[in-house]
């Protein structure tokens, strides 16, 4: 670092020092959700050492770049999202022209990049804050890459950080020691000073205050009025951006035990100490007829043994007849046909009711609350534990997918003040033996077997930020049709149709090739079994992808605990017009859901649908019914990317007598950059999974979050 570097680095820290002396605490420096004009969280173009508040997501337009040794007016677009704590991860689309290709006409910058910050935990708050970054990680065509660390502590109103970066480009921000202060006299105010390593800037950002905005929202815009640079065309650069939650509140998972039997029959609960819900007291047993839009979750694990299933032995067999005629004989045929009918009313199929063992059974299958079945969890335990308050302590639930027990539960609510409250629970694997020793007291469904289900959603290929334009798309309906059969049997069929589409998608365009075409793109019949408790297998026929038919299976085993799942996919595709074109995929895989975080880790490796061999990893972070995914491919080649799922289907679906009308629970859309490479080239595909509209995950297992 030259001298004169030396001397304005310590005057910055100079002034920065005695502000801070000299300021009264007056507010909290707000910290983390506010971009640098570079993506990743700080000043302007430098970092501070917090991150984007877990369960957030910014997005900002920024109108600097730095590239050719000079820093120019130019589009950038950055997302950036606090999917973990202590942890952002971003992305940033940087172009001149918009339509340009760069190999004819000449396009200047265009480029996506990713950003990555991590905050050390375990550091107390009252010393300091320590976080290191990347910008620009990946392959060797990068504009931006650079590494840094830095250290932030906060003096009442005043932040300040100091770092250190290392920058593939010479003489450019983060090429040294770095050094930012910022001070708000409120919360809707900042004032912004750095050293880049290169020059000094001063700004202002402006924000809207906590609470303005709906939906937790909140807007900001920044501008840069000085800088010492002489390479920059003028001194003023500019960004606004949104901080918004990614969706609604986690819920807090369930603890569970160490081990969980696997067994058909639970015991009826004596006595257990358990932690209590709160929420609305009622003591009436009219079970509740309405949308379970606003009911909370009061539902807790018991810390005691004495929810666990077990099977019938002789030891336990006369005391169980014995509460069964007893317990049995409380509860009047009319209230479980009662019970029965309600379900039936809020629209679930497949309902039956009944008694085994002194223990009241309920069975049914969900098809309105598609967008998480969870809902439909909630809302039968609130109707059957109004029903049955004062007639029964607990209940067993078995939720149902096409005829097929998938999830097994033990309820206990509560007495008194807290009447028609569940107070406890248990979940293990469900075990179809259990229903075949109730006697049935009211069966019924909503509607008729040979129902229609209509799903509509969006299709959308696209290519983004590359050397034919910024963002070229292809847009498409996608119309599914589903019929159930018979057990575990169903037949589905998927028509596309094209609603608009960029010019490189068009004929002669780069991406026709990739382009959504009209037509039946799927029709399969498929027949799913289930073997053990927790093992599943799905045999699969029919069309695929337009233009191949093929027959295939996926099973997957379901670990005891819930949280583990191994399975495989293998399949044979023949394609109509030319056998080189023929595929064969074969794919093992792991799942492990974090419970205390919400968070899928998914593992896949073998030959993927496109014949390419390697791996992939899948992350999936969830804020609700939303999701952000983030993914590794190593097959051919090497992407990272970002993948956002969203629910476009209201709550509670269409469920009418003759046909289901939803919308899809798990729509997503992505972006993927390559790395690792001397040349980004492009690439569509790659790791990708053939596994039809309706894998097990999806169809019976509610994305692999079947998990009260």
């Amino acid at each position: 670092m030259t001298k004169n570097k030396k001397q304005t680095f310590g005057r910055v820290f100079g002034w920065a020092a005695t502000g801070a002396v000299g300021m009264v605490v007056a507010s909290q420096a707000a910290a983390g959700n506010a971009l640098s004009f570079n993506g990743f969280s700080g000043v302007l173009n430098t970092p501070d050492a917090w991150v984007v508040e877990h369960g957030y997501g910014v997005v900002q337009y920024s109108d600097q770049v730095f590239t050719h040794n000079r820093y120019r007016h130019n589009d950038n677009v950055n997302a950036t999202f606090g999917i973990f704590p202590h942890l952002e991860v971003g992305g940033r689309i940087s172009w001149d022209s918009t339509h340009n290709n760069c190999f004819t006409e000449g396009c200047g910058v265009r480029d996506l990049s990713a950003n990555l910050k991590l905050n050390v935990p375990y550091i107390p708050d009252d010393w300091f804050t320590l976080a290191v970054g990347v910008q620009d990680f990946g392959g060797e065509v990068n504009y931006f890459d650079a590494y840094y660390a830095v250290a932030s502590r906060q003096f009442g109103p005043v932040a300040m950080s100091v770092g250190y970066g290392q920058a593939d480009i010479v003489d450019r921000y983060l090429d040294g020691p770095f050094a930012n202060m910022v001070y708000r006299p409120t919360e809707w105010v900042g004032l912004l000073a750095e050293y880049d390593a290169q020059d000094v800037n001063a700004g202002l950002e402006l924000s809207t205050p906590e609470a303005l905005l709906p939906w937790g929202m909140k807007l900001r815009a920044k501008s840069q009025f000085y800088s010492s640079s002489a390479t920059a065309e003028d001194k003023q650069f500019f960004a606004v951006s949104v901080d918004f939650p990614l969706g609604e509140k986690t819920r807090t998972p369930v603890k569970r035990e160490a081990s969980l039997a696997i067994l058909p029959i639970p015991k009826p609960v004596v006595s257990a100490d358990v932690s209590v819900g709160g929420g609305t007291k009622t003591s009436s047993a009219t079970p509740p007829k309405s949308s379970p839009a606003g009911l909370s979750r009061h539902w807790r694990e018991s810390s005691e043994a004495d929810l666990s299933p077990i099977a019938p032995t002789r030891e336990n067999a006369d005391s169980n007849e014995a509460i069964e005629s007893n317990k049995a004989s409380l509860i009047d045929t009319a209230v479980l046909r009662q019970l029965g009918e309600t379900l039936v009313d809020e629209g679930y199929e497949s309902v039956q009711v009944g008694v085994s063992q002194g223990q009241v059974f309920v069975a049914y299958e969900n098809n309105t609350y598609n967008r998480n079945e969870l809902t439909a969890v909630d809302h039968v335990g609130e109707i059957v534990a109004h029903a049955l308050s004062g007639k029964a302590e607990t209940a067993t639930l078995i939720m149902k997918n096409q005829q097929i027990a998938v999830l097994h539960q033990v309820i206990r609510w509560g007495e008194g003040e807290q009447v028609g409250q569940i107070v406890a629970q248990k979940t293990v694997l469900a075990d179809s033996r259990a229903l075949n020793q109730v006697q049935w007291r009211f069966e019924g469904s909503n509607g008729v077997h040979w129902k229609p289900r209509f799903t509509f959603s969006p299709s959308l290929s696209s290519g983004v930020a590359t050397e034919y334009g910024v963002w070229d798309y292809s847009l498409a309906l996608d119309n599914n049709v589903a019929l159930n059969l018979w057990t575990g049997a169903l037949a589905s069929l998927t028509y596309v149709v094209p609603v608009d589409e960029s010019d490189d998608f068009k004929a002669g365009g780069y991406f026709y090739n990739a382009r959504q075409r009209e037509g039946v793109s799927e029709v399969e019949i498929q027949q799913t079994l289930k073997l053990l408790p927790g093992l599943y297998t799905s045999f699969k026929a029919g069309k695929y992808s337009y233009d191949y038919t093929g027959v295939m299976n996926q099973t997957l085993l379901i670990l005891p605990g819930r949280t583990d799942a191994v399975g495989f996919y293998a399949g044979k595709f023949t394609h109509k017009d030319n056998e080189y074109f023929d595929r064969v995929q074969r794919l093992a895989y792991y799942r492990h859901y974090f419970t205390d975080y919400d968070v899928a880790l998914n593992f896949y490796a073998g030959q993927f649908w496109e014949e390419d061999t390697g791996f992939r990893i899948d992350t999936r972070f969830w804020f609700g019914d939303k999701a952000v995914d983030l993914f590794y491919k190593n097959t051919d080649n090497e992407y990272v990317g970002i993948r956002w799922m969203i629910p476009l289907t209201p709550q509670k679906d269409y469920n009418g007598r003759y046909a289901t009308i939803r919308g899809k629970e798990d729509w997503n859309y992505g972006v993927q950059t390559r790395i690792n490479d001397d040349l980004n080239f492009l690439g569509f595909g790659n790791a990708a999974i053939m596994g039809g509209t309706h894998y097990l995950e999806r169809t019976y297992f509610n994305g692999f979050r079947l998990d009260p």
